[in-house]
C-alpha cells in the first residue's frame, strides 16, 4: 500500500486490515505528517520513496497509485457501509471520476510517449508491440472504474455478481480472440481488451448503485 500524508486514515485502515491479512508492504510516498510514527507504533516496516522513484517513469507510478488507492479505500467504503450509508454513493462517484480521469490522463500521455520511448526500451524487433500497447493502455481507466465498483460489490456481498461479471469477460475475450486474431492480427486482441473493459464497467457502474439502493433499503427498518 502507498502513503502520503495519511494520517487522518492511516489507523482505522490498519485495524480494519490487520485481521485478514498476514504481511503488509508499506511504501511511503515522502510524507511529512504523523503517517511514519503509525506505522512504528503497529510495528509495521515501511520503505520511504520519492514520488517519482515509485516507478522508472511517472506513467508508471500514476498506475500504481491508482491501484492502490482502490485497495486503501476498501476500509473506508466498509467503515462508511457500516456507520452512514449515504456516504458510499457519493464515494463511488467521487472515486469512479478521479480513478477515470487519472486513467485518461495515463492513457493520452503513453499513446503520444509510447511511439518515442518503447522502440529504445523494447528494441527494434518489438516495435509492432507499440501500436498494441497505445489501444491497450485505453482499457486503464475503463478497469480503474471497475475495480471501484467491484470493491464494494464486494463488501455489500454480491460476491456472485462479480462472479458472473469475471465469467462472462473471460468468454467473451476468448471467443473474440479466436474469431477476430487470425482475421485481423494481434491488433484485433488489443481492441477486444479494450472492449471487455469497457463493456465490465457498463456492467458494474449500474450494478453498483442497484446494490447500494437494495442495501440501503435493507439497513433502513434495522436504523428506524
Amino acid at each position: 500500500m502507498v502513503t502520503l500524508n495519511a494520517e487522518e486514515l492511516l489507523q482505522r485502515c490498519i485495524t480494519s486490515f490487520r485481521p485478514i491479512v498476514d504481511e503488509v508492504i508499506i511504501i511511503d510516498a515522502g510524507s511529512v505528517d504523523r503517517t511514519s510514527s503509525i506505522l512504528e507504533q503497529n510495528s509495521i516496516s515501511f520503505t520511504k520513496v520519492k514520488l517519482n522513484h515509485l516507478g522508472k517513469n511517472k506513467a508508471k507510478a500514476l498506475i500504481f497509485l491508482g491501484a492502490s488507492y482502490t485497495i486503501a479505500a476498501t476500509p473506508v467504503y466498509k467503515q462508511h457501509l457500516l456507520d452512514d450509508n449515504s456516504a458510499v454513493k457519493r464515494r463511488i462517484i467521487r472515486d469512479s471520476v478521479l480513478l477515470f480521469c487519472l486513467g485518461i490522463f495515463i492513457a493520452v500521455v503513453s499513446w503520444f510517449v509510447a511511439p518515442l520511448v518503447l522502440p529504445f526500451a523494447l528494441g527494434k524487433e518489438f516495435l509492432d508491440g507499440v501500436d498494441v500497447f497505445r489501444v491497450v493502455i485505453f482499457a486503464l481507466p475503463f478497469l480503474l472504474v471497475s475495480a471501484v465498483c467491484m470493491n464494494v460489490l464486494y463488501l455489500m456481498g454480491k460476491v456472485h455478481w462479480v462472479v458472473m461479471i469475471f465469467i462472462l469477460q473471460i468468454v467473451l475475450n476468448v471467443l473474440g480472440n479466436v474469431i477476430f486474431v487470425p482475421l485481423f492480427s494481434y491488433h484485433a486482441s488489443a481492441i477486444i481488451t479494450v472492449l471487455c473493459e469497457v463493456l465490465n464497467a457498463a456492467l458494474t457502474v449500474p450494478l453498483v448503485f442497484i446494490a447500494y439502493e437494495n442495501f440501503s433499503r435493507r439497513r433502513s427498518p434495522l436504523q428506524s
